[in-house]
């Protein structure tokens, strides 16, 4: 009975990774292969097919936890699925998404215990950018104009962004066994949150009316045009949409977008490179990648200089709420201005 026991007991974990392995391998092959092939109409469940398909390819490579393996078969099954995504040819496409799928794959591997440093920043930051990627070939939407009139669109887009970068955080906080201590350390400022919201909203205004002088530099001084990033600037309408989806845009803008972002590009990425490079060096690099990462070419320089700055406040702070009140007041101030001014 002992001898039977234990053997029972022992097999319980590999039959259970085997189960999980082989429902993962056909979930990422089911939802890859499905990639090519989704139609439909209206634009906003067009986007929210394309998010949930991607999350059946995250959870299935998550499962599956091998990183050549899940590229493997994500690539494979879309390129046999024949379906087509502009603009990249299939087999550009199936990298693309086995890329994805390998990314997320190795944050299932867990790893000791360490410090936070520079490769989990971008990890984090580059599985930002193969998911965008997928996105836009999975539910391409144009850019400001035709879609600025759906008020339905604008909420997908603006809800559902900060929820995945959260999860990417802690997704690959989880994959060193840090998650406890980044909380620890970031959230649990010394100077408490009321102290952490007046130094939040005097900094925040000082960045606002910073990069708003960087944006007349550039737009009278260079001529640059400026392409705002701000849906209450480019479809000025939005002021009349219906008060609960007002109110939820708002949200997504001005609380969710700050607390993810913080968390991301101060936390995790500034963390990280700061124990290697020192807080001037990593300021820069966090700084420049933050940017980068809102892919707006005429707003880098402000949206740079204004990341540059939230580094600064992070580092004396050593705590996310005083930069994420910063960066909130930023946004809050630039969407009431909108709304002022429409």
């Amino acid at each position: 009975m002992g001898v039977r026991t234990g053997l029972a007991r022992g097999s319980r974990p590999r039959w259970g990774s085997a189960v999980r392995r082989f429902g993962g391998t056909l979930l990422l092959a089911g939802s890859a292969a499905a990639a090519g092939h989704l139609v439909l109409p209206p634009l906003a469940p067009l986007l929210l097919g394309a998010l949930g398909l991607l999350a059946a390819m995250g959870v299935g490579a998550y499962w599956l936890g091998s990183a050549p393996f899940a590229f493997l078969v994500a690539g494979v099954a879309h390129g046999l699925g024949g379906g087509r995504l502009a603009p990249l040819p299939v087999w550009g496409a199936a990298a693309l998404l086995g890329l994805y799928a390998a990314a997320v794959a190795l944050l299932a591997r867990r790893r000791p215990r360490r410090a936070l440093g520079p490769t989990d920043g971008f990890l984090a930051v580059g599985l930002m950018v193969l998911l965008s990627a997928c996105f836009s070939l999975l539910a391409p939407v144009p850019p400001p104009g035709p879609t600025e009139r759906h008020v339905s669109v604008l909420l997908v887009l603006y809800l559902a962004t900060p929820p995945i970068e959260m999860l990417t955080v802690i997704l690959v906080l989880s994959r060193d066994r840090l998650l406890g201590r980044f909380w620890r350390e970031n959230y649990r400022g010394r100077a408490g949150l009321a102290g952490a919201i007046g130094h939040g909203l005097v900094v925040g205004i000082g960045i606002v009316l910073l990069t708003a002088a960087v944006v007349q530099i550039e737009a009278r001084g260079f001529r640059w045009p400026i392409q705002p990033n701000n849906p209450f600037v480019y479809n000025p309408r939005l002021a009349t949409a219906p008060p609960g989806a007002l109110a939820a845009l708002v949200l997504a803008v001005v609380v969710m977008a700050p607390l993810a972002e913080e968390a991301l590009f101060r936390g995790l990425l500034y963390g990280g490179l700061r124990s290697r490079v020192g807080p001037v060096l990593a300021a820069l690099v966090s700084a420049a990648v933050f940017g980068a990462a809102h892919m707006n070419g005429s707003l880098f320089l402000p949206l740079a200089v204004a990341g540059f700055l939230l580094a600064l406040v992070y580092e004396r702070s050593r705590s996310l709420w005083p930069s994420t009140v910063a960066h909130a007041t930023l946004n809050g101030l630039a969407v009431l201005m909108a709304l002022l001014v429409r």
